[in-house]
């Protein structure tokens, strides 16, 4: 039986729309324009651009119509997989003008919106038009992080989880979201938080923040997030603390590297951690963009729900508005 071939489209074609794809260094595709062209079970009939050299250049090299507004792009034809990876405050008025064309499927960048309010009516319009609403905060797309998860949750290979640590960089609403996504999609929902800003810590965009803090989580199970100074070297990585040993997620998520305790060579009745017990497991060929087409052309078989949905975004970004919050309060608790 022949697969179905799905027509999308791209809506803003900045660093992660498209120019991320011109990085020798990145795993390909590295950009939502290179993740449409790549799959086989997809065709790109249209890129959208309000930046006129940015137009031509995508003219140029991919050869594809591209539009000055989402508006001309729907006169041609309405795509049924739209990628919105435009700026953040623009999320909203592309994303309901979407829902509104009633798209069968919307691929949000993360953050979902440059306000808890906003993404609500995101979700709500979606919901109305039947749209399927994706956030891309890649991870929870990666098989290879699905499978950590079940190591650490269903199978409890580090025991059950005492503590967890983050580090992240570039500020709080480009970086910081992957973090506080992640911690709920091993933890779940963020009960309460402390911060405090980080003045010595560059962010990517004007506006955004970097803070450090505690967040609360059920069962007394604490995470610590901390923020680096980019300009020196950036980081994403998380360490779970369990109570027989720990579980480190690092290079950006694609290396697991478990480390079980074991009684103490030194001490008597002390348990700690023995190195010579570490273990690690990499995928280092995982683009972080095909799996989530992947899911998105599965959800539009049937055959899949979504793993990142509108809800999980605004749940991100109400946790987001709390350590700020906190951190301008002096690192007082908010309760979520």
């Amino acid at each position: 039986m022949t697969e179905r071939v799905y027509s999308s489209a791209v809506v803003g074609l900045g660093n992660i729309g498209m120019l991320a794809e011109a990085d020798p260094k990145r795993l390909k595709p590295a950009s939502h324009v290179g993740m449409h062209l790549g799959s086989s079970r997809v065709r790109l009939i249209g890129l959208v651009e309000i930046d006129a050299e940015k137009r031509r250049y995508a003219e140029e090299r991919w050869k594809i119509p591209v539009f000055a507004s989402i508006e001309e792009l729907f006169k041609k034809e309405i795509p049924d997989i739209l990628s919105v990876a435009t700026a953040n405050e623009a999320h909203v008025p592309v994303v309901l003008t979407a829902a509104a064309a009633k798209v069968p499927a919307i691929i949000c960048e993360k953050p979902i919106a440059d306000s808890i309010e906003n993404g609500g009516l995101m979700i709500a319009a979606c919901k109305e038009s039947g749209s399927l609403l994706f956030v891309n905060h890649f991870r929870r797309f990666l098989p290879f992080v699905q499978k950590v998860r079940r190591q650490i949750v269903d199978e409890q290979v580090i025991g059950r989880i005492q503590q967890v640590r983050g580090l992240y960089a570039m500020g709080l609403y480009e970086m910081g979201t992957h973090l506080v996504d992640l911690f709920r999609f091993f933890l779940g929902e963020v009960e309460w938080v402390m911060g405090v800003h980080n003045k010595k810590a560059w962010n990517q965009f004007p506006g955004d923040y970097c803070a450090d803090a505690i967040l609360g989580f059920q069962d007394d199970v604490h995470a610590v997030i901390q923020s680096v100074d980019r300009k020196s070297w950036s980081t994403f990585e998380i360490q779970f603390v369990g109570t027989i040993g720990t579980l480190t997620l690092r290079d950006l998520g694609r290396t697991a590297e478990i480390v079980l305790a074991a009684d103490s060579r030194l001490y008597s009745g002390f348990r700690e951690l023995d190195y010579a017990t570490r273990h690690s497991e990499s995928v280092e060929s995982e683009s972080f963009f095909t799996p989530l087409l992947e899911n998105v052309i599965a959800c539009l078989d049937e055959k899949a729900k979504p793993a990142s949905i509108g809800e999980d975004g605004v749940a991100v970004l109400t946790v987001l508005a709390a350590l700020r919050q906190s951190a301008e309060g002096n690192g007082v608790r908010v309760d979520l």
